[in-house]
C-alpha cells in the first residue's frame, strides 16, 4: 500500500499515512489496556469499600431556604464512579 501510495500521491503523503497506519497500531495496545481496566472497575463496583459509603456524616443543607441536611454517605455511589 505505502509504495502504491508513494507512487500516485508522492512522497508527503505517503509519508502522512505511514505515519498515520504506525501510530494508530501503536494506539491498540494502550486501548486494550483501558477496556481491561475499565471491566475490572465494573467488575468490582460494588464491592470496593470507600470510606464515604460507611460515614454517619450530617452534612450542611445544599441551599439556604427549604433544604434538609443531607447524609454524606449518599455520595456514595458518585464517589465510585
Amino acid at each position: 500500500f505505502w509504495f502504491l501510495c508513494r507512487k500516485y500521491f508522492g512522497e508527503k503523503v505517503a509519508l502522512y499515512y505511514l505515519w498515520l497506519g504506525w501510530y494508530t497500531t501503536l494506539l491498540i495496545p494502550a486501548a486494550v489496556l483501558g477496556v481491561v481496566v475499565f471491566l475490572y472497575a465494573l467488575a468490582f463496583f460494588k464491592t470496593n469499600p470507600l470510606e464515604v459509603c460507611e460515614s454517619n456524616i450530617t452534612m450542611c443543607p445544599r441551599c439556604e431556604k427549604r433544604c434538609p441536611p443531607w447524609n454524606l454517605s449518599d455520595t456514595c455511589t458518585y464517589a465510585k464512579v
